[in-house]
């Protein structure tokens, strides 16, 4: 695979279509060939009471022989034949170091260490051992990141991992007395590292802003004293060192580090550089997101009435959501300790039920957030397919509402990782982007089978296809791939 600098990777996401004085084209004609593809008969399961879809039982961990690439700053362990997703890992690696020694004026005496994974899950059969590459353990400074589909997500995810393993430099690194002295007395609460480490690699976005608005004050605030692991935990996490940007610089937030790690206390740290203490900054900061966010909250309207959802019981997370295109069905996912549920809601009727399909993934000790799920419903109403985690990999289940059954897929045998699927009109084909070998393109599949047809094959990130409605046989998606019509637009016949 050709790499192209970390720049290239960075840029913004364009939308592809296919018009006069558009930057970039991306648009796909898609017909099939008269090859016959391989299929494999999938299960037919019917809704029961249970769950239908039982959990992988852990096998033996999986013997990896790891191997190192070295840089000036990174050091990037990888396994089989993940060459180039290693060399990509090294060259965002080198990067991220420079930039956040040079954005929290720290320089450390060791390098970024990074163990990569091909996907979200992949870890889980891992057996890590640093004895395979050298003499020395490496577990304790390692960060393991895995590729999620898309390389602008690849980096603020290594960024973030990097800038926790620097936070922990700065605060615990010195004389040992020190250092065992700081790890005895000082308690960071789950807010301020991984806070602090996600703001510095994401900055404050627009997801975070409508994740802000739809919560209420008491949400907000129970969230903060939690140890909750999800994307609205993420940004509620971020937005104290949001608040303390805005009000008082960005600046201010690598000296509170460095006056926390002298004092051996998170309310030394504020008192000394903002004048406030841990309360006072968390009232002020309370009050900044009352005003900030007051009356804006995100609510689902039907006919000028809302309606309430509950998806599961407790602390459940909703993953993924999809509406029919007459907005008659509507799907969702949640989760809630390592388990998926799948959720139909008939606006017609009213009835909100459970399909029974239910998943289980590890509770993944290295993932910010639970690996997510993606949803798209056939044209006529009379499937949706959802691709959940399960295991260490993912299934495809296409879920019929009118019979309450289920039909799995397992598209481990061809596809890394699918991050999102979509419908064409002829109701029969599928369309998703997946990652294989580090790389993430876009495949076309058919109902139930398990083989893929390869539509792009390029390093670009090729996310969100869609079928054009008009035309069966033309597809829209996001790519960041930089100009001209020719790197951008492609017939398959």
């Amino acid at each position: 695979m050709k790499l192209f600098s970390a720049r290239l990777f960075r840029l913004p996401s364009l939308l592809c279509l296919l018009s006069v004085g558009l930057l970039t084209v991306g648009l796909i004609g898609v017909g099939h060939s008269s090859q016959t593809w391989a299929q494999r008969p999938a299960e037919l399961l019917p809704v029961q009471s249970g769950p239908i879809l039982e959990p992988i039982r852990p096998n033996k961990p999986l013997k990896l022989k790891w191997r190192v690439l070295e840089g000036p700053r990174t050091e990037v362990f990888f396994y089989g034949d993940n060459e180039d997703l290693g060399e990509l890992t090294l060259r965002f690696g080198e990067d991220i170091w420079r930039e956040l020694n040079k954005s929290l004026e720290f320089i450390p005496n060791t390098k970024l260490q990074l163990q990569v994974y091909p996907n979200p899950l992949a870890w889980r059969r891992a057996d890590w051992d640093p004895e395979q590459v050298r003499d020395r353990n490496v577990i304790n400074t390692t960060a393991a990141v895995y590729y999620p589909g898309s390389h602008d997500q690849f980096y603020r995810q290594i960024k973030a991992r990097a800038a926790q393993l620097l936070i922990q430099e700065i605060l615990f690194s010195g004389a040992s007395m020190v250092s065992l002295q700081n790890r005895v007395i000082l308690h960071l609460p789950h807010w301020y590292n991984w806070g602090m480490a996600n703001y510095l690699a994401e900055g404050w976005t627009p997801e975070d802003e409508a994740r802000m608005r739809s919560l209420t004050p008491e949400e907000r605030m129970e969230i903060l004293q939690s140890e909750e692991v999800s994307p609205r935990a993420r940004t509620i996490q971020k937005s104290i060192w949001h608040f303390v940007d805005f009000r008082f610089g960005r600046k201010k937030i690598s000296e509170i580090l460095y006056m926390t790690r002298i004092t051996r206390s998170v309310n030394g740290g504020f008192l000394s550089v903002l004048g406030l203490s841990k309360q006072a900054l968390t009232a002020a900061w309370r009050e900044f997101c009352t005003d900030a966010y007051k009356d804006q909250r995100i609510v689902l309207l039907n006919r000028g009435t809302t309606r309430r959802l509950t998806l599961g019981r407790g602390n459940s997370i909703p993953l993924a959501f999809s509406a029919s295109r007459t907005g008659r069905l509507v799907a969702a996912v949640s989760y809630k300790s390592g388990q998926y549920t799948l959720y139909i809601y008939d606006t017609r009727t009213g009835q909100f039920r459970s399909t029974g399909v239910r998943t289980k993934a590890p509770q993944a000790r290295n993932l910010i957030e639970p690996p997510g799920a993606s949803l798209c419903w056939s044209p006529d109403e009379a499937y949706l397919a959802a691709v959940m985690p399960k295991g260490e990999g993912q299934v495809v289940v296409y879920y019929s509402p009118k019979r309450s059954e289920a039909e799995v897929v397992d598209p481990s045998e061809s596809l890394d990782w699918i991050n999102s699927i979509d419908w064409s009109p002829n109701k029969k084909d599928l369309v998703v982007s997946a990652c294989r070998g580090g790389q993430t393109d876009l495949y076309l599949t058919r109902k139930g089978r398990t083989s893929f047809k390869r539509l792009t094959n390029d390093p670009y990130d090729d996310l969100e296809p869609h079928f054009s409605e008009d035309e069966e046989n033309t597809l829209y998606f996001t790519s960041n791939r930089h100009d001209s019509l020719a790197d951008s637009y492609r017939r398959i016949d």
